[in-house]
């Protein structure tokens, strides 16, 4: 069985390399991308198994492209970090075929990741609540 594709979206270099090497360490096949964008042409080369996304705050064409990532990628389960609730549509009751979309405050411990990014991959979480 293969290792589960974790696709982390973070600006900063120091912080990607550090939640790259922590999810390999834990057996995750990791890649990443500095921004939304390029992660929208990731997922469309090779579909993830989960998406932890990162965007910088106040950037709306940042925001938008996370949401048609989500939209395009229905059934890939997510993790948003954010210091505050993005659109509260993104954060609603899953629909039929839909994974759920978890937010994550900023600032967050490696710890708090890393259990949330378990609990999306190893359970069915489709009739969970997103918050």
């Amino acid at each position: 069985m293969s290792s589960p594709v974790v696709l982390i979206v973070e600006s900063s270099p120091e912080l990607r390399r550090m939640l790259e090497e922590s999810l390999e360490q834990r057996g995750y096949a990791v890649t990443s991308a500095t921004n939304t964008r390029e992660a929208l042409e990731a997922m469309r080369r090779r579909p993830a198994d989960l998406l932890i996304a990162d965007p910088p705050d106040r950037a709306g064409a940042e925001h938008r492209a996370l949401e048609a990532l989500c939209r395009e990628f229905p059934a890939v389960p997510s993790i948003v970090v954010s210091p505050e609730m993005l659109d509260p549509a993104m954060f609603t009751p899953p629909r039929p075929g839909e994974a759920p979309r978890r937010r994550l405050r900023r600032p967050f411990s490696l710890s708090e990741l890393l259990v949330l990014t378990r609990h999306l991959l190893s359970s069915d979480d489709q009739g969970s609540a997103r918050f």
